[in-house]
């Protein structure tokens, strides 16, 4: 008996549904994506550091929470770079890179630098010509919606 011929696939099977992030074609953020930066703007540097050891068990042991840290791990990156820049602070190699890695574009950094910079109270140093820092220099300022 002559065996079937089996069928050759050039492609991998497409998965019925995807959940990715749609990639934004130019900077912008999404509704969301703009209240974890204005909401950051009252978080303070120490929400950003880890907590050591001693600060886990007091916390622990008192009841004391810890920092507002976000549930999701790319709107928490979001949040991290955006209390940097209400802060004046420029990141370093790692924390672009954490930036990047968690999805947004160096475009995306400088659009929530200017509008940092913008907003009443915002950091002056938060405008950035190129890259992903909140160093200073002379960007397009744009106003915080």
């Amino acid at each position: 008996m002559a065996s079937m011929p089996q069928p050759v696939f050039d492609h991998a099977p497409v998965p019925l549904v995807t959940f990715r992030r749609p990639v934004p074609s130019r900077a912008e953020f999404s509704p969301l994506e703009w209240l974890v930066i204005a909401v950051a703007r009252r978080d303070t540097m120490a929400s950003i550091r880890k907590p050591g050891r001693l600060a886990i068990a007091l916390g622990s042991l008192f009841g004391s929470g810890s920092a507002s840290s976000l549930a999701d791990p790319h709107l928490e990156e979001l949040r991290y770079a955006a209390v940097l820049a209400w802060h004046g602070r420029e990141p370093n190699e790692i924390e672009r890179q954490r930036f990047l890695d968690a999805g947004f574009e160096p475009d995306q950094h400088q659009l929530m630098c200017a509008s940092v910079s913008r907003a009443p109270g915002g950091s002056s140093a938060a405008v950035v010509p190129e890259g992903p820092s909140c160093g200073a220099g002379g960007a397009t300022r744009i106003h915080l919606h």
